[in-house]
């Protein structure tokens, strides 16, 4: 399961390498903790970007344009002057938001870990209630709990399992759910 959206991670790594000043003697620096990740690119903003124009994200200002156009074309980038956007957009809807920080001779892009079980609706909460640890479920066993007819357990469980709160084993009546590790 992701614990951070994988488009906001790769875009402040690719950012962190596109932007950062070559010629210091530093490393883009990227740190886990128990609140998320942080990526911290060397050097400061470019030369006439505002710390304002930075986060909002409306502009580029290319610091390394061949390495810019090198990426684009590889893929690894989109476009110019979209990373500040796209990562925040990556955390639309989960309760959780990146912070951003450009001081003197770094940029910090803070992206904490998503509760994902915020992002459940009240029916898929119990459903996920009704699946134990380390064992396999029927789709009755778990109606009978919930006390949710068929179609709507059905499709709880179908959305649980696609977004990675549950596993399936088996087709049709020998289909059983168990908990995603």
């Amino acid at each position: 399961m992701e614990r951070i959206p994988k488009k906001a991670f790769r875009e402040a790594v690719a950012n962190a390498l596109a932007h950062r000043i070559w010629d210091v003697d530093a490393c883009v620096r990227i740190s886990l903790s128990e609140d998320g990740a942080e990526v911290v690119s060397p050097g400061g903003l470019v030369p006439g970007m505002t710390k304002e124009a930075y986060l909002e994200g409306r502009f580029s200002l290319l610091r390394n344009p061949v390495l810019a156009e090198s990426m684009f074309r590889a893929g690894l980038i989109e476009r110019f002057g979209t990373g500040v956007r796209r990562i925040r957009g990556a955390y639309e809807g989960t309760g959780s938001s990146p912070s951003f920080e450009a001081g003197d001779g770094y940029i910090s892009v803070k992206l904490p870990f998503v509760d994902r079980r915020s992002a459940l609706t009240d029916e898929e909460r119990s459903v996920l209630d009704a699946v134990p640890e380390n064992r396999l479920v029927s789709r009755s066993t778990v109606s009978e709990v919930t006390g949710y007819e068929k179609m709507k357990t059905v499709r709880q469980l179908n959305s649980l399992v696609a977004k990675g709160y549950l596993k399936q084993e088996g087709e049709g009546r020998g289909r059983r759910y168990a908990r995603a590790d």
